[in-house]
């Protein structure tokens, strides 16, 4: 049987509890902001009574939204090699300081440190693999920082890689050519902090 809202949500406050600077996201998952990004813990809820510890970035400026994107999602790997660490409640508190000490390691940015947005931008370009929605919101916070060259290149990216696709990527072009626009018009880090801070309210995080 799935875990409880009720039980995911003490579990998400043990966690919190060792992760200064970090704050309840919902009832199943943790956050930490600096703007323009924001980080994520989640305890993704599976079957057999067991959650499963998913580090995310939700890129602010990036689209219109009313719930976190799931940028970089990474699930936490488990110490003997498996894809993710499935923790059952029954065992919470037993493998709790291993988890712990596993997320700390694995986790990036690293969770104990300071969020650096720009440190985000720089794991966002050194992925081995670029999508579309990853080309835009580079793109996104590029044009953020006024480093529109960078902002024009991920915009080229985009097309390149949304023409690959077998169908096109509708939402996302129609948020890039708009993009495009607010660059050349010299409107682009107001246009997307506006998308930021709507988005921050919706998430109900002060900016």
């Amino acid at each position: 049987m799935t875990l409880k809202l009720t039980e995911v949500a003490r579990i998400a406050a043990d966690y919190c509890a060792h992760l200064p600077g970090w704050a309840p996201l919902g009832k199943d998952a943790l956050r930490r902001v600096a703007y323009p990004v924001m980080q994520g813990i989640c305890f993704d809820r599976a079957s057999d009574d067991v959650y499963r510890p998913l580090s995310f970035i939700d890129v602010l400026v990036g689209y219109p939204k009313g719930t976190p994107g799931l940028g970089l999602a990474k699930y936490l790997r488990h110490k003997r090699g498996a894809p993710q660490w499935s923790v059952r409640l029954r065992d919470h508190e037993r493998d709790f300081n291993e988890v712990l000490d596993a997320m700390v390691r694995q986790f990036r940015p690293r969770v104990l440190v300071p969020l650096d947005p720009l440190e985000v931008v720089s794991i966002y370009e050194n992925e081995e693999y670029h999508n579309t929605p990853k080309a835009y919101e580079l793109a996104s916070l590029h044009a953020y920082y006024d480093h529109l060259r960078e902002a024009r290149t991920w915009c080229r990216r985009f097309w390149e890689i949304d023409a690959q696709r077998p169908y096109p990527d509708a939402l996302r072009r129609a948020l890039v050519t708009q993009l495009e626009t607010w660059i050349e018009t010299g409107t682009a880090r107001e246009q997307v902090d506006a998308i930021g801070r709507e988005n921050a309210w919706r998430l109900s995080i002060t900016v």
